[in-house]
């Protein structure tokens, strides 16, 4: 039971830790977005006239492309900096769990899973949601970062499932190695019977001795 726990829990390390790679693979790649006349990565273009600049650097009128992109590129980076703070943290308390080493309470473990989870999914949706870019046919097409943020949030769940399988294999362990309330009961009473044994003779050799 304890092996099939740990393997459990370090499937757990690895799928999280996959996720992290792949989300900062996400920020690293200047492959996110390709349009016959440009491309460009999360914060600035990659071809084109403007090659080399960031999106908000680019003289640009109201509604113009290159600001929801300038805007949409902000909303990701700062709710992925949070997701992955939260997983690193979350990634210290399970190898801690592993090591059979309690540091915070499950209901603050749940938390740091969710929390995370819904900071990478927030990048996720809020990019796609501002640049309204399409995976296949369309002016501006998503290239490698956007699939690469797609697939670290859907590795989350699965991490999350596993999660859930290990507090509860935890919760069974926890509650085995509690005693047993009879086994309780029996040895309070073999206590109090030697005490009072032991008082008993203890009487007996003061009045033998008087």
């Amino acid at each position: 039971m304890r092996s099939f726990k740990k393997t459990l829990d370090w499937l757990l390390v690895f799928i999280l830790v996959i996720a992290m790679m792949i989300s900062i693979s996400s920020l690293i790649t200047d492959n996110w977005i390709k349009s016959d006349s440009w491309s460009g990565g999360l914060l600035r273009c990659t071809s084109g006239i403007y090659k080399g600049k960031n999106y908000w650097e680019i003289p640009c009128i109201d509604h113009c492309i290159y600001k929801k992109y300038s805007q949409a590129a902000l909303i990701y980076l700062v709710f992925t900096v949070f997701f992955l703070a939260c997983s690193f943290i979350w990634l210290f308390v399970i190898i801690h769990q592993i090591l059979s080493l309690t540091i915070i309470s499950r209901l603050i473990r749940l938390c740091l899973f969710l929390l995370a989870f819904s900071m990478q999914l927030v990048a996720v949706g809020c990019w796609l949601g501002i640049t309204k870019i399409s995976f296949g046919n369309g002016k501006e097409i998503a290239m490698e970062g956007p699939i690469l943020s797609i697939l670290s949030c859907a590795l989350l769940p699965f991490a999350g499932i596993l999660y859930q399988f290990s507090l509860n294999y935890y919760s069974e362990d926890e509650l085995q190695e509690l005693p047993d309330m009879d086994s309780i009961q029996v040895e309070n009473r073999k206590r109090w019977h030697y005490s009072l044994s032991s008082n008993d003779e203890h009487e007996e050799s003061n009045n033998s001795s008087v």
